[in-house]
């Protein structure tokens, strides 16, 4: 749930630099996220900063996103139903059909 002062930041961000802005710089930190992930894979990891950084910014636009498309409440409830799903997976009693070996 997003909190009052955060929809009401949420909401001026969007009004000052309209919503298509907005995607445009989710996208932009989702990309920057995946380049400290890979940073990691690849060994050049400076420490975390970068990657805290990157996934403050990721969860941010992303709480802009549910709020702009007002899917904030249905993705809580896809949310809780993919945790089960991955409950069932980690316990054993859903197969997973991409296992890692």
């Amino acid at each position: 749930m997003i909190s009052n002062m955060r929809r009401n930041l949420y909401i001026k961000a969007s009004e000052k630099w309209g919503e298509n802005a907005q995607i445009i710089v989710a996208i932009e930190e989702l990309s920057e996220l995946s380049v400290q992930l890979a940073k990691i894979l690849n060994g050049k990891n400076d420490g975390y900063d970068n990657l805290i950084d990157e996934l403050a910014d990721v969860r941010i636009m992303v709480e802009q996103i549910e709020l702009n498309f007002g899917v904030s409440s249905i993705v809580e409830n896809r949310m809780e139903e993919k945790l089960n799903r991955l409950e069932g997976m980690v316990s054993g009693a859903i197969e997973h059909v991409h296992k890692r070996t």
